[in-house]
Order: structure tokens, then C-alpha cells, then sequence
């Protein structure tokens, strides 16, 4: 998908010598991907409090350890 945009080449440079990327098109697609990652994470935490869960926490991490070294 081909898009006209308008961007601050500055922003776009300071990017380019932090982040080893090369491209505008690598900047955006990271800067979306990471935007949508946010917003997802945000969701997730606004459920916080609103979900019942019962169960035994630390069973559960145990079971989890001691199957890695068996």
C-alpha cells in the first residue's frame, strides 16, 4: 500500500542514526507495529480489577520450574 505523507525528515534522521534503520518505510512500519503493541498492552491493563481468576499461583509456578529440569 503506497501512502502520501508528510514527515519531519529531522525526526526521521535522528531515527535513522539511533535505531540502525535504514528507510522511512522501516521507520514507519517499526513505529506502527509498536504503536499497536501499546495499544493492546493498554487494553490488556484496562482489564485489570474486572476478571475473577481462583487459583493457586505459586502450584502454578512451581509446576512450571520443575518440569524445566526434569
Amino acid at each position: 500500500m503506497n501512502s502520501v505523507q508528510q514527515t519531519d525528515e529531522q525526526l526521521l534522521s535522528s531515527i535513522r542514526q539511533i535505531s540502525g534503520l535504514k528507510t522511512s518505510q522501516e521507520i514507519i512500519h517499526l513505529a506502527l507495529q509498536k504503536l499497536l503493541q501499546f495499544y493492546a498492552q493498554k487494553s490488556l491493563l484496562e482489564l485489570e480489577g474486572k476478571i475473577n481468576w481462583e487459583g493457586n499461583l505459586e502450584e502454578l509456578r512451581t509446576e512450571r520450574f520443575s518440569n524445566d529440569f526434569s
